[in-house]
């Protein structure tokens, strides 16, 4: 284990610029989080937009992404704008099948297509509503991405590149038809 950063830092850069040593100690800060935090959700991602919505309901908003435990319940949670709370939405469970990704077991999750209240849960402005959406599993938001930009062969460090927070933006168009 690593206690004196200043001190590693020219073993783990190989002499690279500082730039470099804090992208790294910002990958190990993700990599030791995301194993805290025991999950992502990878879908949707930040800043998402998902076209058109009429009438009381939007779209329907699919979830999903990866925990470290099997049969663990998720909740996919939309941001209520008027009372300043975060509601469940659709709950599902991680799959009891596991995934073996980067020498790590991860359990994939997956919630219904949802359908968010306009009313409830999308703040509008110029024709445009914006909506806030977050995955919990074992009482902590899981990480969430600007863009999950996954193959087989990446790895924890590369893919936290793509880490955005705790929670996801979306965003829809207020009308009839798509612009």
């Amino acid at each position: 284990m690593i206690t004196n950063r200043k001190s590693a830092e020219p073993y783990l850069n190989g002499g690279k610029s500082r730039a470099a040593s804090r992208h790294l100690w910002g990958c190990l800060g993700f990599i030791s989080c995301f194993a805290i935090a025991g999950g992502c959700m990878t879908n949707p991602t930040n800043n998402q937009h998902l076209g058109y919505y009429y009438g009381s309901t939007s779209k329907p908003v699919p979830a999903g992404g990866f925990i470290e435990q099997p049969n663990t319940v998720v909740n996919l949670e939309a941001f209520e704008w008027k009372t300043g709370r975060w509601v469940t939405i659709a709950t599902t469970r991680s799959s009891r099948s596991p995934v073996q990704w980067d020498g790590r077991t991860w359990y994939p999750w997956q919630t219904r297509a949802v359908r968010l209240d306009t009313t409830r849960f999308w703040n509008s402005y110029w024709g445009e509503s914006k909506a806030k959406l977050r995955a919990v599993a074992n009482g902590g938001s899981l990480f969430t991405f600007d863009n999950w930009d996954w193959t087989p062969d990446s790895t924890i460090g590369e893919v936290s590149e793509g880490v955005n927070g705790i929670e996801v933006t979306i965003y829809g168009w207020q009308f009839d038809i798509d612009p």
